[in-house]
């Protein structure tokens, strides 16, 4: 079930957003080179009309909004388990019939069952999947292979540190520009969020989910991981397609 949809102002909703991915963006200055790579892969491999996309973990609609742009004829579900977060991913997409928005916890086995598709072209996500242990991870990798078709793409964005080089992995930080000190962080975006009475019932719903942690701890595997996980879940194909420091797409064909 998704929160209710919030009546009113849909540019007041799309400023959330833009402050969101401001936030982002201070600590992930090639935010958007790895978004411009997810949905360089979707339009590679997608048919050449109308694909059908999962944003899963998709926050607010980042990933969504770019998607959009990029493919105006694509149909895409986007999935989370943040009610905070998707009430403004339900503000920015009202009324627009290419986006169907769904609450889904991916920690429960169940959660392919609530989506409103059963089929698509590309799955894609990212920094989000480091919030899962590893065997829920390798339980969501599994879940994907029933909700592609045949040679359909998934594509993660996330931190991928080297193999077994720490020395390397520091080195390659370097490789990354230098995040900007100014504005708002990810602790004071939330803030904000909690004097927002808006947000005020749905925040206190955020808790109960994440135990009151306002960033559950991290899994951060090798590429390594991933790829065994990918083959071993049934992906004919996997690989590091883009690579900047220990920032990485990890893309997978059924």
């Amino acid at each position: 079930m998704t929160p209710e949809r919030a009546p009113g102002d849909r540019q007041l909703w799309s400023q959330w957003q833009e402050s969101w991915d401001r936030q982002q963006q201070r600590f992930l200055p090639d935010r958007e080179e790895r978004f411009s790579v997810l949905t360089t892969l979707v339009r590679a491999i997608s048919p050449k009309s109308a694909p059908r996309v999962l944003d899963l973990a998709c926050g607010c609609g980042s990933i969504t909004s770019r998607i959009l742009r990029r493919i105006p004829d694509v149909q895409v579900v986007a999935a989370d388990i943040d009610p905070v977060l998707l009430r403004i991913a339900e503000g920015v997409f009202e009324g627009d019939a290419r986006v169907a928005l769904s609450e889904v916890d991916l920690r429960r086995p169940n959660w392919p069952t609530l989506l409103p598709s059963s089929e698509f072209d590309a799955i894609v996500t990212a920094t989000a999947l480091h919030w899962l242990e590893p065997d829920q991870l390798a339980d969501v990798y599994r879940a994907l292979t029933g909700l592609l078709r045949p040679g359909g793409l998934f594509a993660d964005a996330d931190q991928v540190p080297l193999a077994a080089t720490p020395a390397l992995d520091r080195a390659a930080a370097a490789l990354i520009p230098e995040s900007a000190g100014d504005g708002e962080g990810w602790e004071e975006w939330w803030e904000r969020v909690a004097k927002d009475s808006d947000f005020t019932e749905l925040l206190e719903e955020r808790n109960q989910r994440f135990g009151g942690v306002l960033h559950p701890a991290e899994f951060t595997p090798t590429a390594d991981w991933h790829l065994e996980a990918l083959a071993e879940a049934g992906f004919s194909e996997a690989a590091v397609v883009w690579r900047h420091g220990a920032a990485a797409v990890v893309a997978a064909l059924l």
